[in-house]
Parts: structure tokens; C-alpha cells; sequence
């Protein structure tokens, strides 16, 4: 996907990642809203810098899944949106592991990313959903939230499909069919700030994420 945008497109893009990452941050350290990323496949790149925000990361040792930040091998660009600052400054990952550890493409299994700091804790498949509640119950634990709080309901997106677009409450999508390329970010401006800023959050990824939009607007 990122090979084939332009500039400015992966400028919004990894932008738009590093404000999730910095939020699920800045909610642990204030709010104590804690977080635990569960590894169970190929988590790379982007999404191992997401699970680097996290408060804990585990991962199922079924010598199949790894952690990887394959930018360098595979792309000829650094892991700038977090990666390198992550693993070396939050995870304390040695610097010369930080080194290998970026330059391979292969990833790193759960018993290596256990040893280099990698990850918190790991377990088989058969102890995973055990060691995952044990993990789940210490961040409860040292979460400063009362305990009476309750979470938003995030209710299920409704969208309208048809052959122009993706239609939704604030958010309208359309869709050129004949174009492969991204939308550039200079032709789809948001008009002005919605009223509904949460639920405008979720639809705008959504939105981008089912279809290579030309036109995004936002309906008050």
C-alpha cells in the first residue's frame, strides 16, 4: 500500500498512527486506562509499534508468530513513527539487539523476544488464554480508574453502499472507480471540525480503509 502513495499520503498516514499510539500513552499515564497487545501471528511494523505503545505485550510461543520491524530490509526506511524510540528507550531493548532486530525481515520468535525485552511474557497455545487473564487481571490491578467506571459503547458503524460511495452519519466517501491511487490529503479537505468528534474519528479510517476515496466530506 505505502509503495504505491505519494508523499503526502504516507505523511498523513503515519501520522495518523502515531496520534493512536501517543493517545493509548497518554491514557495509561493520565486517565489509567491500561492496554495489553496480544501477539498471535506476524505482528510487523506498524502493527508491533502499536503493540509497543501498549502497557504489556504477550505473545503465543507456536513458533509461527513474531515481532518485527521490517522497514529497513524491506523498504529502505527507518521505523520513524516510534519504533526505534520504543524498543530502545521504553522497552530498554540493548542497542546492539535494536540493531539486529531491525535490520532482519524474518521477525523475532516469542522465547528470542522475551530475552531481548521484546515482549513481556509469552506462553504456549494451550496456557495463552490463561496467561493473557492473569496478565489482563494485573493491569486492573494498577489501574488508577475507579472502579465503578463505566466505558463508551462503541455501537456498530451504519454506512450506506452504493455504486458512488460509503455513506455514513457525518462522514460521505466517493468513490472513483476507475482510479487506483490514494486520496491525496490537499484534495479531500475536511471541510471545518464536526460537532461530533468521536464519531467522526471512527468513520473517517473506515471510510478511507474500504475504498480508495476522491471526495470526503463531512455532513453536519
Amino acid at each position: 500500500m505505502l509503495g504505491l502513495s505519494t508523499h503526502g499520503w504516507k505523511v498523513n498516514f503515519c501520522k495518523f498512527t502515531n496520534e493512536t499510539r501517543n493517545g493509548l500513552e497518554d491514557s495509561s499515564r493520565h486517565d489509567g486506562l491500561k492496554s495489553i497487545a496480544a501477539v498471535t501471528g506476524a505482528c510487523a511494523g506498524g502493527g508491533y509499534e502499536l503493540a509497543l505503545a501498549c502497557d504489556r505485550i504477550v505473545m503465543v510461543d507456536d513458533r509461527s508468530s513474531t515481532v518485527s520491524l521490517p522497514e529497513v530490509p524491506l523498504l529502505g526506511v527507518l521505523p520513524g513513527t516510534g519504533g526505534l524510540t520504543r524498543i530502545t528507550d521504553k522497552r530498554k531493548v540493548r542497542r546492539d539487539l535494536a540493531d539486529i532486530f531491525c535490520t532482519t525481515s524474518e521477525g523475532v520468535r516469542a522465547d528470542r523476544a522475551k530475552d531481548w525485552k521484546l515482549i513481556d511474557a509469552h506462553a504456549k497455545p494451550q496456557q495463552f488464554n490463561q496467561l493473557l487473564a492473569t496478565e489482563i487481571e494485573a493491569l486492573r490491578a494498577r489501574s488508577t480508574r475507579a472502579a465503578a467506571s463505566k466505558g463508551i459503547e462503541l455501537t456498530p458503524l451504519k454506512a450506506l453502499i452504493d455504486d458512488i460511495g460509503y455513506h455514513y452519519s457525518v462522514v460521505d466517501v466517493q468513490v472513483d472507480q476507475k482510479s487506483a491511487s490514494p486520496p491525496s490529503p490537499s484534495r479531500h479537505p475536511l471541510r471545518r471540525l464536526s460537532p461530533r468528534p468521536k464519531r467522526l474519528k471512527r468513520q473517517v479510517p473506515t471510510g478511507i480503509r474500504s475504498r480508495c476515496s476522491v471526495n470526503s466530506t463531512t455532513r453536519f
